[in-house]
C-alpha cells in the first residue's frame, strides 16, 4: 500500500502534460517496469478504459491500483493523484478572487485563456484519432454541430442517442447531498452528471459544465469559466480538477470539495465494482469500435460547439492567437502547462503595449 501512496501522490504533483501524457507515465513506470499487469492486458484494457465514462487518466489509476492492492488500493491511488491538483486549484482560487482586478492579472488570464482553447482544439485531434478515417465518425460529429447550435437537446442525450446510433449502424452492417443547501445540492448533481459522461478525454466536460454553470444558472461568465479550463490545463493531475476552481468560487472550499468529489465519484465507481470483473467480456465484442465512434463524435462536437459559445465575444485578434497556438501545436510538441504560461505572459506583454 506504501508503494501506491507514494508513487499516485508524486505522479499528482508532477503530472502534466494531459491525460494521454499520464497514461503514458503510468503504462511505462508500472506496466513495464514494475510489471503490476501485462503489457498486452493493458494495452487492451485501456482501449476499454478509454470507452468509459469519466476521466481517462483518473480511471486508469484507479484501475491499476485496483489490480494491484483492490479496494483500498484503489482508493488510495484516486485520492492522491487529484490530491496536490486539488490544493493548487484552491489556492489559485483564492487569488483570483483577491487579485484578478489588476490590470496586468486580467492580461495575463487573457493570454492563458487563449492557451486554454488552443489546447482544448488539440485535444480533441487527438481525442478523434481512431476514427478520423471513418466517415460515419464525420457524419455523427457534423450532426452533432449542428443540433449543439440550433437545438437545446442536452449533451448526455445528445451522447447516448449517438452511441445508440452508432451501434445500430453497426449491428445492421454485421446482419439531497445537502439538503438545508440548494446551491451545493445543485452544485453536486451538475459535477455528478459531467463526471458521468466524460468520454475520451476529461476535457468532455466542458460543454456541459459550459451549459449549466454559465447559460443555464449564470453562477459563472464565459471569461470566469475560461479561466477555470485555463487553471485546470496549469495544473498536475486529471484536467477535470477544473471543476474544484469553479467549486471555490460558487460555495467556498465546502463547493471546492463537493464538485471534485462528485467529478470523479462515476469513475471511481466503475473501476471498483463492475468493470474489472466485466472487462474480460468486453475484449471479446465487436462492437465496442462502433460504441466509441459514435460518443466520440458527440463528444467532438459538443465541445467544438462550446469553444465557439465561450469565444463568441472575443476580438479577431484573441481567435486568431488560438488558431496559430491550435496549428503550431502539431508543429512543436510543447507541454500544456507551458503552453498556458507563455499564453498568458503573452497577454501580459501585449497588454502592456
Amino acid at each position: 500500500m506504501k508503494e501506491v501512496f507514494l508513487y499516485f501522490l508524486r505522479l499528482g504533483f508532477v503530472g502534466v502534460g494531459g491525460p494521454l501524457a499520464l497514461v503514458a507515465q503510468m503504462q511505462q513506470e508500472l506496466v513495464v517496469d514494475r510489471k503490476w499487469m501485462r503489457e498486452d492486458e493493458f494495452r487492451s484494457t485501456f482501449g476499454l478504459i478509454k470507452a468509459m465514462p469519466g476521466p481517462v487518466a483518473f480511471q486508469t489509476a484507479v484501475f491499476l491500483a485496483h489490480h494491484r492492492r483492490g479496494f483500498w488500493g484503489a482508493l488510495v491511488a484516486g485520492l492522491c493523484i487529484i490530491a496536490p491538483s486539488f490544493v493548487f486549484m484552491v489556492l489559485l482560487a483564492m487569488f483570483y478572487t483577491q487579485y484578478t482586478d489588476i490590470p496586468w492579472v486580467h492580461s495575463l488570464m487573457k493570454g492563458m485563456q487563449i492557451g486554454a482553447l488552443a489546447l482544448i482544439l488539440g485535444a480533441l485531434k487527438t481525442l478523434a484519432q481512431g476514427f478520423l478515417r471513418h466517415w460515419l465518425f464525420w457524419l455523427l460529429m457534423g450532426a452533432g454541430i449542428i443540433l449543439c447550435l440550433f437545438t437545446s437537446v442536452p449533451e448526455p442525450a445528445l451522447i447516448i442517442l449517438f452511441a445508440v446510433l452508432s451501434l445500430s449502424l453497426f449491428y445492421v452492417r454485421q446482419t439531497r447531498l445537502h439538503s438545508l443547501d440548494p446551491v451545493l445540492m445543485t452544485l453536486f448533481l451538475v459535477c455528478i452528471k459531467a463526471g458521468a459522461f466524460v468520454f475520451g478525454t476529461g476535457l468532455a466536460i466542458v460543454p456541459f459544465l459550459e451549459n449549466d454553470f454559465v447559460n443555464r444558472l449564470q453562477w459563472l461568465s464565459h471569461p470566469q469559466f475560461m479561466d477555470a479550463l485555463a487553471f485546470g490545463q496549469l495544473t498536475p493531475g486529471p484536467v477535470v480538477i477544473t471543476v474544484t476552481f469553479i467549486g471555490y468560487k460558487i460555495a467556498g472550499f465546502l463547493g471546492a470539495v463537493i464538485a471534485t468529489g462528485a467529478i470523479f465519484l462515476p469513475a471511481f465507481f466503475h473501476m471498483v465494482t463492475w468493470f474489472p470483473r466485466m472487462v474480460g467480456w468486453l475484449l471479446r465484442q465487436s462492437w465496442i469500435m462502433a460504441f466509441s465512434m459514435g460518443v466520440t463524435a458527440a463528444v467532438c462536437a459538443t465541445i467544438l460547439v462550446s469553444v465557439v459559445r465561450i469565444s463568441q465575444d472575443w476580438t479577431w485578434a484573441s481567435i486568431s492567437d488560438v488558431l496559430i497556438l491550435f496549428l503550431a501545436s502539431f508543429k512543436v510538441k510543447i507541454p500544456s502547462w507551458l503552453l498556458i504560461f507563455l499564453a498568458g505572459l503573452g497577454g501580459v506583454i501585449l497588454g502592456a503595449t
